[in-house]
């Protein structure tokens, strides 16, 4: 790829006050609109000062010798002048080199009253990303390679005059309409292979007799035009920053200096913050179990206070009636992790203090869960950034994990360590003996999350269907205080969905496969994948619901194996069903009473029964039996089809309790939780385990 850059120098003029001779500048009240802090262009460019202060910069940072200067014939295009802490003076500097022409921007900045090298700071960035060493010997080292794969190869002065570049040119700066050049000159330009093509141009022109150089910037990848026109081709412009728009900022700001300045609906329109609330709400999501994805920007201020204070009111289209305020306080002069600080407050956060006291002192009672060391994931977020980075780097080498960007690499950790918040919070209050650590899914978002578990409950509305009939269950029977299907062989391996939301399918082919097994003594494994191929009710890989699954498989005449039917974690465009090789036919199915001492009875005389629950706490599962709090795991909110194959009891002498559980098969892979399974507290319709039991009827 190639990445061309130009530099042009041009001229305008862009003030934060009007211009007039200096006596009258000084003369302005305190309350004038004067852009304190703001660049001021330098009109004398030919004074001894000027001449004598780029002459110190370009022979600390570009020439190697007073010769090399005099070849280079500098001369000043353009400089301001800037009161930060001291004395900032940026000048750009055109000069020639071999058979073209550069550009170079300076800087000096001068605080007299220091000591040593602090006192004058002088750096120079020369063509396309230089730096400010010994520039011409890094040229002339470079001469001879200088069209090599990844370096910048310097555009000759008849490739300038070339229709492609001309027209690149003005494309940029069509694309960035504040600029406002007019007849610009390509001073310098230079093209690099870069996972595309990266041109970089100067350009000058003249604005009201006044010069000035912007830095141009087209980074083309046309292959990607039909997939994301978006991304295929980024264009940028830098100025000298005095151009009019950046002024103009500057004098809305400086009008209330400290102040709260509200952002008006045009500038809200800027995708800057709508990127900086996504990137506070990831914390906020992650915490409080949402999905918050998709809002409207209500309104805006900005503040200046050591940074910049933004705050923003909103509100989210998936739920009109939730508003939210959040503030996000920017230091980017700090490490990255320290640059944003962000605070999110929606309707019905809040939870009274005394019910959080009360609910707390209960947990405490009830829980038999031994004290866990950090290695088992508790404590993690609390001890800070550092060991947090630390987790996140093991985890990313243990998982594989490659993010496509620096931006992306952010917010993964962000998401990561807000996890790691979640991960201490269910350690803290379990009340079982579960213990929750760093899973492959520590560094996805709660919605992200819940696409690779898969179950959609319909809404009473939308259900227009009969519901399935009532189990018989023997409510005299007598159960054995443990049973497992497993011993009995009417278990199949554990199985994976991938990244497909499809575990209502398995959930409904494991209960099938248990009933055959049973029923025959003969244990077959069937294909998931025919469900979502065949299945017209449910979405396939965007979730399903079991009682439609039954129905399906009713109506599509019965399920095929898993050898001959294989699952690709994919809806296929067609069904490729064969009734030649069924191999079990269902005529219906019943729904279980919301009574575990029920379901453990249907359990031993028919065989593993399919349910729906919260699988929030089995995203950072590790093993134990699981019994978190129930603010955490909420009855209501099911989301994964799984499937019960047994339950026990775990006694603790020691306490003088005993905890009983259920064994659920999940659809996972066999490297999650206890080798593919998951043991839950039975009893109190733990994450509503109880909600939404059923079963298949075999013919």
């Amino acid at each position: 790829a190639t990445k061309y850059v130009y530099m042009v120098p041009y001229k305008y003029t862009a003030s934060c006050v009007e211009q007039e001779d200096s006596n009258a500048i000084r003369k302005r009240s305190k309350r004038s609109a004067f852009c304190v802090g703001c660049p001021t262009a330098i009109t004398d460019l030919n004074g001894g000062e000027h001449k004598e202060r780029v002459i110190k910069i370009l022979l600390a940072k570009v020439a190697g010798s007073e010769s090399q200067l005099k070849s280079m014939q500098p001369e000043i295009i353009n400089a301001t002048s800037q009161v930060v802490q001291g004395t900032m003076y940026t000048y750009f500097v055109a000069y020639r080199l071999e058979d073209s022409h550069q550009v170079c921007k300076l800087t000096s900045w001068e605080r007299p009253w220091l000591d040593g090298a602090e006192a004058y700071q002088y750096t120079a960035e020369c063509g396309a990303g230089q730096g400010d060493s010994n520039v011409l010997r890094k040229r002339r080292s470079k001469s001879r390679s200088k069209r090599a794969f990844g370096n910048p190869r310097v555009l000759t002065e008849e490739e300038l005059q070339q229709d492609e570049h001309i027209k690149r040119v003005d494309a940029i700066l069509a694309s960035n309409p504040g600029v406002g050049a007019a007849s610009p000159k390509i001073v310098n330009g230079t093209m690099q292979l870069v996972a595309g093509n990266s041109y970089t141009y100067y350009i000058a022109y003249t604005v009201n007799g006044e010069e000035r150089v912007c830095q141009l910037n087209s980074w083309e990848r046309p292959w990607l035009e039909e997939k994301q026109p978006e991304e295929a081709y980024k264009r940028t412009v830098k100025c000298d920053g005095t151009d009019e728009s950046s002024v103009a900022r500057a004098r809305r700001h400086a009008k209330k200096t400290g102040a709260s300045n509200e952002l008006s609906a045009e500038d809200l329109k800027d995708k800057s913050h709508v990127e900086r609330i996504k990137a506070g709400l990831v914390a906020y999501n992650t915490e409080k179990s949402k999905s918050y994805d998709d809002f409207e920007i209500v309104k805006g201020s900005v503040q200046l206070v050591a940074g910049s204070l933004y705050k923003y009111t909103f509100k989210v289209k998936s739920e009109p009636e939730v508003v939210c305020k959040i503030s996000v306080w920017e230091r980017v002069w700090l490490d990255t992790q320290d640059q944003r600080k962000y605070n999110v407050k929606c309707d019905g956060d809040d939870e009274p203090e005394q019910e959080q006291k009360l609910a707390a002192s209960k947990r405490s009672a009830r829980s038999v869960r031994p004290r866990q060391s950090d290695a088992d994931g508790e404590g993690h977020y609390s001890k800070g950034e550092d060991h947090a980075r630390h987790l996140f780097e093991k985890f990313k080498l243990k998982h594989s994990r490659q993010y496509q960007s620096s931006l992306e690499h952010e917010m993964r950790f962000r998401i990561f360590k807000n996890n790691l918040f979640k991960i201490e919070q269910l350690n803290k209050y379990e009340q079982g003996t579960a213990k929750y650590g760093i899973t492959h899914f520590a560094d996805m978002t709660s919605a992200e999350y819940r696409q690779r578990t898969g179950l959609v409950v319909p809404r009473d509305e939308d259900r227009n269907h009969v519901g399935n009939p009532k189990a018989e269950i023997d409510e005299n029977m007598e159960i054995p205080e443990a049973f497992d299907w497993r011993e009995s062989g009417a278990v199949s391996p554990v199985k994976n969905q991938g990244n497909c939301g499809s575990c209502w399918a398995f959930s409904v082919v494991g209960n099938i496969e248990g009933l055959h097994q049973i029923k025959t003594k003969v244990l077959e494994e069937y294909s998931e994948q025919e469900l979502l191929d065949c299945d017209a009710v449910d979405s396939a890989c965007q979730g399903g619901y079991m009682d439609d699954a039954y129905k399906a498989i009713e109506k599509i005449g019965g399920l095929e194996l898993e050898s001959e039917y294989p699952y690709l974690a994919k809806k296929q465009k067609t069904c490729h069903y064969n009734s030649t090789k069924v191999h079990v036919r269902v005529k219906g199915a019943v729904d279980l009473p919301k009574n575990e001492t029920a379901m453990a009875q249907y359990l031993v005389a028919n065989g593993p029964v399919s349910i729906g629950l919260n699988a929030n706490a089995m995203q950072f599962y590790r093993g134990g039996i699981s019994h978190p709090w129930r603010p955490l795991c909420s009855k209501k909110n099911l989301d994964h089809g799984v499937l019960i194959v047994g339950y026990g009891v775990k006694e603790y002498p020691m306490f003088n309790k005993t905890m009983p559980f259920w064994i659920v098969k999940n659809s996972w892979g066999p490297k999650w939780g206890e080798q593919g399974y998951y043991r839950i507290f039975r009893g109190d319709n733990t994450c509503g385990v109880s909600e939404m039991a059923s079963s298949a009827v075999l013919e």
